[in-house]
């Protein structure tokens, strides 16, 4: 694939991300839509067939992108545990393993290089395509654009750390990292790429240890965080802190957990169903503002209880419509995630596609030796 921002890389990644958002067509109709000369468009379909990411349909013959040109690995740093996927470059879920987060005390870039040295075995099986990519989906605050982690309360970390230095050469492979919450819009917006979504929100619900500064983790938090999905993007906001949750409703700056309700009562919320239900309730509340003041299209609630799930977003919905000034009802519907628990580590794998497939500026991968 040629780099970014290279002599003929525009109409390269114009046709490319055609065909990623769309899917198959003759090579006749591609050139009329993008406007390419039958010169320049033959030029670049005999180099996308060269490199093997784009051929033809065995049965229609139309051009369409190769999913077994390769493939991304995309991981979510939990702090409790570790979820990896692996992704073809047409999008397609190939392979999932969970492993125990490392160690307290493991270093971050550490924790990261292992989980990719426990994927490798799975790496070698005839079915899995050449690995082109990492994408590492984390909790706390992150620059996608220079590939930061800039602070990160669940993670306890607060000093910068520049991946691109310390994880990018030493991988030896494209890197992409990004905010755990804005994942989950990214992989949403991969897998519907060929429908409407709108502009919509990803909550996104782990159990965590309870920390916050320097303290020792004590007993369980709900570790909470918003994805927003804006006018065809996620928004960062100015300092990627965008998302970072706290409920309008908490007032004791003692208690360690983003709610109103003290700490050993947030700890029973995956086993007592009525905690449960009162987290839901304080959070579909802080949620029901911003759905309604953006007028979003569609929210995706990711939970820890498979079992209270169905009830969270029966909530959701209840409070977005008491929240909305008109008598009608609130076009919003509330769904949980198309991936499940996977959904941010997908979702790590599909920026990484979407930023591949890219023609404007936005999070781009990191290319060893290249940028």
């Amino acid at each position: 694939m040629l780099p970014p921002k290279t002599p003929l890389a525009n109409a390269y990644y114009r046709l490319l991300q055609r065909l990623w958002r769309t899917g198959p067509a003759s090579a006749r109709a591609l050139f009329q839509e993008l406007d390419l000369s039958r010169t320049l468009g033959a030029r670049l379909v005999d180099q996308m067939s060269g490199e093997g990411v784009v051929g033809p349909d065995p049965g229609t013959g139309e051009l369409k992108i190769l999913d077994n040109y390769g493939s991304v690995m995309g991981l979510h740093m939990g702090t409790r545990t570790v979820n990896a996927v692996l992704v073809n470059f047409t999008g397609d879920l190939l392979l999932t393993k969970d492993f125990p987060y490392p160690d307290a005390g493991t270093p971050l870039v550490t924790a990261i290089q292992g989980a990719v040295a426990q994927m490798e075995p799975f790496l070698r099986s005839a079915t899995v395509p050449p690995l082109r990519g990492v994408a590492v989906s984390l909790p706390g605050i992150v620059d996608p654009y220079r590939l930061v982690m800039l602070e990160s309360n669940p993670l306890r970390i607060f000093e910068p750390v520049p991946f691109k230095e310390t994880l990018g050469r030493s991988l030896g492979r494209p890197l992409t990292v990004e905010n755990d919450a804005n994942c989950c819009c990214w992989g949403e917006a991969v897998i519907h790429r060929r429908q409407k979504l709108g502009n919509f929100l990803s909550i996104l619900a782990e159990q965590r240890p309870i920390s916050v500064g320097n303290r020792e983790p004590d007993g369980l938090n709900l570790g909470v965080g918003f994805g927003l999905y804006l006018n065809g993007s996620v928004y960062h906001g100015s300092r990627f802190s965008a998302g970072e949750f706290k409920s309008v409703f908490k007032l004791d700056p003692r208690e360690v957990n983003q709610f109103s309700l003290p700490d050993e009562v947030i700890a029973r919320s995956y086993e007592d169903p009525e905690v449960g239900e009162a987290i839901a309730r304080e959070l579909s509340r802080n949620a029901s503002l911003l759905v309604n003041i953006l007028d979003l299209d569609r929210v995706f609630v990711s939970w820890p209880g498979v079992d209270q799930a169905p009830r969270i977003v029966e909530i959701m919905r209840e409070e977005i419509q008491r929240n909305w000034s008109y008598d009608h009802p609130v076009d919003c519907p509330v769904e949980l995630p198309t991936m499940g628990f996977l959904a941010p580590a997908y979702g790590a794998a599909g920026l990484h596609l979407e930023s591949l497939y890219q023609t404007a500026d936005g999070p781009a991968p990191y290319f060893p030796g290249k940028n």
